[in-house]
C-alpha cells in the first residue's frame, strides 16, 4: 500500500515519529511539573537557548528509530496495528528502558526510579504508538 524503500515505508514512518511527539507532547504537558520537580529544574532552565536545536536532533533521532522499526516488522512481517504496537514495546522496554535503568545505576548523582519511570512511561508508550501506527497498511 505504501511505497518502500529497502523495506522503511517513509510515509507510515514519518507519521509514526509525529505520533511519538503528539504522545511526549501529552505525557509531559500532563506530567511536566512533576518532571521539573524530580529534576530539580524551573522552566526558566529548559533549553537555555537551544530549543531549536533539542526539537531537530529529537525528530532526526526518532525518526531513524522508527526506519529501524518499520524495517525489523517487515522484515518479521509483522505489519498488523495489534502486533506492530506489541513488537514496538517490546523492543523499546528491552532496549531502551532497560538501557536508561542501567546507565543511570552508574551515575554519581543518580535519577530516583520516579523519575526514571516517569520517562519509561513515555517511551513505551511513544514506540507502542508508533508500532501501532507501522502497523497500519
Amino acid at each position: 500500500m505504501f511505497i518502500e524503500f529497502y523495506g522503511i515505508r517513509p510515509l507510515p514512518v514519518v507519521l509514526a515519529t509525529v505520533a511519538s511527539f503528539i504522545v511526549g507532547m501529552i505525557w509531559y504537558t500532563t506530567l511536566g511539573k512533576l518532571w521539573m520537580k524530580l529534576q530539580d529544574v524551573q522552566e526558566k532552565d529548559l533549553n537555555k537557548g537551544h530549543a531549536g536545536f533539542v526539537y531537530f536532533a529529537a525528530i532526526a533521532i526518532s525518526f531513524v528509530q522508527f526506519s529501524a522499526l518499520d524495517w525489523i516488522l517487515g522484515k518479521m512481517d509483522y505489519r498488523s496495528t495489534g502486533t506492530s504496537a506489541l513488537i514496538g514495546g517490546i523492543l523499546a522496554f528491552f532496549f531502551l528502558v532497560l538501557d536508561d535503568v542501567s546507565r543511570n545505576l552508574w551515575e554519581p548523582k543518580g535519577k530516583s526510579f520516579r523519575f526514571i519511570a516517569l520517562n519509561a512511561g513515555n517511551t513505551l508508550l511513544s514506540f507502542i504508538i508508533g508500532g501501532c501506527v507501522l502497523g497500519i497498511g
